[in-house]
């Protein structure tokens, strides 16, 4: 009993002689830091002045601001009204509808993904001939129809730059976008597309995506002029189809024969449809050969009021008519 007494009695006086040790050395660290006056930062674990943020949003934080002049706006009658038809803000809001139904995700500008990001900082670097020629080759199909989408909104391409992009096959992953007045839909083009479609057959349909490039199923034109010759050389497997604020009249009848297997169709803000003599144009459209449409955008056109029966006509489910 004496000696568990002992070594318990040594063991308290031990620890309370590394307590004072413990206490002392810290006293003697904070005088110490007190005379030199020596600011206690934490250590550092890296540079801490370098940009924490990829490097390509430079991109967008070196873009010049809107300049604001002193004063009020000028009179709406001193602005030129075609100017307003070629900026980025009106073309996106014309293609929204399509570039939202296509096969891949939606095309917003309120929150661009990375991949988009990346491509416009290749803009940035280099100028449109070398991007198709040296950069354009690198990108995987899906990247590269997503810059011509893009470009689209904020720098089309013109109709040599698209052939160049499309390739043999004439378009880019199975679709093309064109947006005028720079580009256009050349009946040689048009031939092109439809005798690749033709020649697709039915094994390649069923075949891995690595046996045969796909044929055309999207096609968007905006503001750009299409022929007669052109849109009845049409490939018949077209499923997506937006033809926007196109200058000339077209044979709107004549489409269902062209593309019957539309599953969505835009004729949005063509001035020509609310002429008195073109208001029958949308009535004489065979709408009941299209059985498979699901979509009919006519924004900034006129409708007739009997046209919702017409196209719905022996139809299972309604094809949902956008107007605004």
């Amino acid at each position: 009993m004496g000696m568990r007494a002992t070594n318990t009695t040594k063991d308290a006086t031990q620890r309370h002689v590394n307590d004072m040790l413990d206490t002392l050395r810290g006293e003697h660290y904070r005088h110490t830091q007190n005379v030199s006056r020596a600011r206690r930062v934490p250590p550092s674990t890296g540079n801490r002045t370098a940009p924490n943020l990829p490097f390509f949003l430079e991109y967008y934080s070196s873009a010049p601001a809107p300049k604001r002049q002193s004063g009020p706006p000028p009179p709406r009658s001193w602005t030129q009204s075609a100017s307003v038809t070629d900026t980025p803000n009106w073309r996106a809001s014309r293609l929204a509808p399509v570039f939202a139904c296509l096969p891949e995700p939606s095309h917003t500008d309120d929150f661009p993904p990375l991949a988009r990001l990346c491509l416009r900082s290749l803009l940035s670097l280099y100028t449109t001939d070398e991007l198709i020629e040296e950069v354009a080759p690198l990108l995987p199909g899906h990247l590269r129809r997503l810059l011509v989408r893009d470009a689209a909104i904020h720098a089309p391409f013109s109709t040599a730059q698209l052939l160049r992009l499309g390739g043999e096959e004439g378009h880019i992953e199975d679709e093309l976008v064109i947006v005028g007045p720079a580009a256009g839909l050349r009946e040689d083009h048009a031939v092109r597309l439809a005798q690749n479609a033709r020649t697709f057959t039915t094994e390649k349909w069923d075949a891995d995506d690595d046996a045969g490039a796909q044929p055309l199923q999207s096609l968007v034109i905006l503001s750009a002029r299409l022929t007669s010759s052109a849109l009845l050389k049409l490939p018949p497997s077209l499923t997506h189809l937006a033809l926007i604020n196109l200058p000339d009249t077209i044979l709107l009848y004549r489409l269902p024969s062209v593309c019957p297997l539309l599953v969505f169709l835009d004729l949005s803000h063509n001035s020509w449809l609310n002429e008195h003599d073109r208001r029958v144009d949308l009535m004489r459209v065979d709408w009941t050969r299209w059985t498979q449409l699901k979509r009919l955008v006519l924004r900034g056109c006129y409708v007739p009021h009997e046209l919702p029966a017409k196209v719905n006509k022996s139809r299972w489910d309604d094809v949902a008519i956008i107007q605004e």
